[in-house]
């Protein structure tokens, strides 16, 4: 197992659905965004969140995807909003911060060169 299998593998054993109720749980009644991972996470955000929360007001939520070409960046600028973050998300950069690291400090590849 590599380095960055190891940390996928982390975050497959970490996936609780529960993760994305405290999500939902901490919502405020206001304005906010979510930043998630894919189109899917947030179409799974928003059917939890219209089980647990039926009253709350989906329009004051910002639906991101956290992509270079998505533009979540120029939709969060200069807004005054939180942004609640998907723990897809915080998996996927730490399976690439796993990735960086080595790929700077790890084993040198001799084939790299």
């Amino acid at each position: 197992m590599t380095h960055t299998q190891l940390a996928e593998h982390y975050v497959q054993l970490s996936d609780n659905p529960n993760k994305i109720v405290s999500l939902v749980n901490a919502l405020p009644n206001e304005k906010c965004a979510i930043l998630s991972a894919s189109h899917a996470a947030n179409d799974n955000i928003k059917d939890t969140l219209k089980q647990i929360r039926p009253d709350y007001n989906l329009d004051n939520i910002t639906w991101l995807v956290y992509n270079q070409s998505s533009g979540w960046r120029d939709k969060t600028l200069f807004r005054d909003m939180h942004v609640y973050i998907h723990n897809s998300v915080l998996d996927d950069m730490s399976i690439n911060h796993a990735k960086a690291i080595n790929d700077v400090y790890g084993k040198v590849n001799p084939n790299k060169f």
